[in-house]
């Protein structure tokens, strides 16, 4: 039987996280090409690591669903966990149901512009 030590697991994570933060930026250029923070590497370095660590501490970890918490993140910005208006999306983030579920619905209520609180 194959086994993979807690060293070589943390490895594979860490090339395998790597290679979505390169992906993720092309993504995010080709999406923003116009934004400040796509143009300066280390800031799109920046912007990548700390949505990926935020989206981890909600439990949103497939890749698809971490690029669609890219998308939120630019939207209402990243300091958004400490603004009144947006206080009703932490609770959602924190719901124990699917991570593109909770992302539906964030996205359909700041679509049709019933995202802030009243």
């Amino acid at each position: 039987m194959l086994q993979i030590s807690k060293l070589q697991f943390q490895a594979f994570k860490k090339n395998s996280r790597d290679r979505f933060e390169v992906r993720a930026a092309e993504y995010l250029k080709r999406s923003y090409p116009h934004e400040r923070f796509t143009s300066d590497k280390p800031i799109l370095a920046r912007f990548i690591r700390a949505a990926i660590d935020m989206a981890a501490g909600y439990n949103i970890t497939r890749e698809v669903d971490v690029i669609r918490f890219f998308h939120l993140f630019v939207a209402v910005g990243g300091n958004f966990e400490v603004l009144p208006d947006y206080a009703w999306m932490i609770d959602y983030l924190r719901e124990p149901i699917r991570a593109e579920l909770r992302l539906d619905f964030i996205c359909e209520r700041l679509r049709f512009g019933t995202g802030k609180s009243q």
